[in-house]
């Protein structure tokens, strides 16, 4: 069995290439060999360290970057394609799920806090 720590390192160096790579297609595979774990030892252990499966942390991490850019006025289309989705619709569903509001709304509403601050 594996030192806590040496679990907690090749975590860490999963989680780096997800933070790091994000807007690229990472599969499994690729977490796991970055970690050096067996398939099941690492997905447990992933879960346990983030509370989230690699898959919803990635994705968890796109939406963080894609709000990024949308609050500097990119487009939805230039978020989506800037954070690694594929296509406008798979971002939206994703986008609206974690955050509650559309992308254009978020957008929008960013725009508008922007402006406001402005006006003060």
């Amino acid at each position: 069995m594996l030192s806590v720590s040496i679990e907690s390192a090749a975590i860490s160096r999963a989680t780096k290439l997800i933070l790091d790579r994000y807007a690229e297609p990472l599969s499994l595979e690729d977490l796991v060999l970055a970690s050096g774990l067996q398939r099941f030892r690492f997905l447990r252990l992933f879960k346990r360290k983030t509370g989230l499966s690699p898959h919803k942390f990635l994705i968890q991490h796109r939406i963080e970057k894609a709000k990024e850019s949308l609050a500097n006025q990119a487009t939805v289309l230039e978020a989506a394609m800037d954070t690694g989705f594929f296509d406008q619709s798979h971002f939206g569903r994703h986008f609206k799920r974690i955050t509650g509001k559309s992308p254009a709304a978020y957008r929008r509403s960013m725009r508008d806090r922007f402006s406001k601050k402005k006006e003060d």
